[in-house]
């Protein structure tokens, strides 16, 4: 206890008196300190590079704040403030979470941030290059062979598919000009 606190316990005639006064003082149960709290929970963020576990004590303390002054939280609140407020990194892993099929609960959700941050931790990693990568990696054509071979259906020239053929409008095997667009349309539909 602080000495600028004295003055508030002196005349306690307790402990139970004495922890009242400075409960009384220093957690308001007023309106205006529950719209305050709340609105610190809800909008709590982590930055990139933040502590993950001073992170999720910070919003566990907002919690505890928020049941002490009577607004309390419900766990279902407690995780989605969490995980709502994590950083972009954790992108993938809250998308993994939340496609569980179960509801998720605090000790699951807080005892796989703490993993994947000592994973991150090991692999000298924040995350983002990693997520970053998996998002900006060239895209892999599937089903096709890397070299083009025959002639294009929708002009008849060889090297190229329809899907490459530029936009506008180009003639057609048979002489006629219509768009590309409109050429896709139409044999799609037949």
């Amino acid at each position: 206890m602080e000495d600028s606190q004295l003055p508030l316990v002196r005349s306690a005639s307790g402990a139970y008196d004495a922890w009242s006064r400075l409960e009384g003082h220093f957690e308001k149960k007023s309106l205006a300190n529950k719209l305050f709290l709340r609105r610190r929970f809800f909008t709590a963020k982590m930055e990139e590079g933040d502590d993950v576990l001073s992170h999720i004590n910070k919003i566990k303390t907002l919690a505890k704040q928020l049941d002490a002054v009577g607004a309390p939280v419900s766990e279902d609140d407690l995780v989605i403030t969490l995980l709502g407020s994590l950083s972009e990194s954790f992108a993938f892993l809250i998308t993994a979470l939340e496609s569980r099929a179960d509801s998720l609960s605090w000790e699951p959700v807080t005892s796989r941030l703490l993993h994947e941050d000592m994973k991150r931790k090991e692999q000298g990693s924040d995350g983002v290059a990693a997520g970053q990568a998996l998002m900006t990696g060239e895209k892999k054509r599937s089903g096709r062979p890397f070299k083009k071979t025959g002639a294009c259906n929708y002009c008849g020239e060889m090297g190229h598919w329809i899907a490459d053929v530029p936009r506008g409008s180009m003639t057609t095997r048979n002489g006629s000009v219509r768009s590309v667009r409109m050429w896709r349309t139409t044999k799609m539909k037949t």
